[in-house]
């Protein structure tokens, strides 16, 4: 997430923690709509590793469906894309390591 900065006049990355979840449920804003048609299931994540707007890296998570009999037919697996690099991820990888809030930087290094 950015944001103008009016002290510097220009784009700053905003590093507060923002947690989010894999399906929201936004009936209380459509009561016009059945619930079910409010539900929603996130289906991918765009990360910012980088220091500003103007500097860093780019990586995606994206939600795949998979076929797990031992599951009991479709399930899902969350895929990390980054460049030519496509690897499985986590959950807490996806939802718990990419939004803010930490010290780390874009190299790996505390800031």
């Amino acid at each position: 997430r950015f944001e103008y900065d009016p002290e510097v006049d220009g784009i700053g990355k905003v590093n507060s923690r923002y947690e989010f979840y894999d399906e929201i449920n936004l009936h209380r804003y459509t009561p016009h709509l059945p619930e079910s048609e409010s539900t929603f299931q996130l289906h991918s994540i765009l990360v910012h590793s980088g220091s500003d707007a103007g500097f860093g890296h780019y990586f995606c998570f994206v939600k795949v469906p998979v076929t797990n009999p031992k599951k009991g037919g479709r399930t899902h697996r969350w895929l990390k894309f980054d460049d030519n690099v496509v690897s499985k991820a986590h959950r807490h990888e996806v939802f718990g390591a990419n939004f803010g809030g930490a010290t780390t930087s874009y190299w790996g290094t505390n800031t």
